[in-house]
């Protein structure tokens, strides 16, 4: 029986907590500097070192998978109310062979379930952030020219959002034609399962 993306998930963490916690505290700390730049008027120019977790994947043999966090400031891909200081969390998950690689020498990509995907995604992000997050679907990914992109729309607080309506999905890192999967909440998250069945998955702008 194949595992969700929460199993998964579950597993990823066990497998790299510390590392992970690293992550976290990274995206704290920058948040923490983002709120500080919106109470000073100051700008807010952060700069991003990934911290990467590799490892066999959780529920697909002969995959590997390659995942890293990065952030950024999405004030120009949509309309937020600037009182939010508005950050954009990107977790980017890459699949790949464990031992063949291509005539250059590089690992050969290979195709990880969305299930997978999602799992470790939702691992390094943390249950409150991926109820809100989006896959982000291209072209490009689906062939393996480029990672997979969830992406988590949070305030200076860490509180998440939902994507204002007008976001631009093909500005989002990922380039050409690109649209968005909305994750589905947990379960008992009513709060949010309840506001995306009135007002669908984006917020109206």
């Amino acid at each position: 029986m194949d595992r969700t993306p929460e199993e998964i998930a579950q597993i990823v963490y066990k497998r790299f907590g510390p590392e992970i916690e690293q992550q976290r505290k990274s995206v704290r700390g920058a948040l923490e500097r983002r709120s500080e730049a919106l109470r000073t008027s100051a700008l807010w120019n952060d700069t991003c070192v990934p911290i990467r977790i590799s490892g066999p994947a959780v529920d697909t043999d002969d995959v590997e998978i390659d995942a890293w966090q990065t952030w950024e400031n999405p004030e120009g891909l949509g309309t937020f109310d600037p009182s939010d200081g508005v950050f954009q969390v990107n977790i980017w998950v890459n699949s790949r062979h464990p031992t063949k690689k291509n005539s250059d020498g590089v690992p050969t990509w290979v195709r990880a379930p969305i299930r997978e995907v999602l799992g470790w995604a939702r691992a390094i992000m943390g249950d409150y952030w991926a109820d809100y997050a989006y896959r982000v679907h291209t072209l490009r990914g689906e062939l393996g020219r480029w990672p997979q992109l969830v992406l988590v729309l949070v305030d200076h607080a860490g509180t998440p959002m939902l994507a204002p309506s007008d976001y631009e999905w093909e500005s989002a890192g990922v380039g050409g034609p690109a649209y968005p999967h909305k994750l589905a909440p947990r379960p008992e998250n009513k709060e949010l399962t309840n506001l995306l069945k009135a007002e669908g998955d984006v917020r109206q702008v």
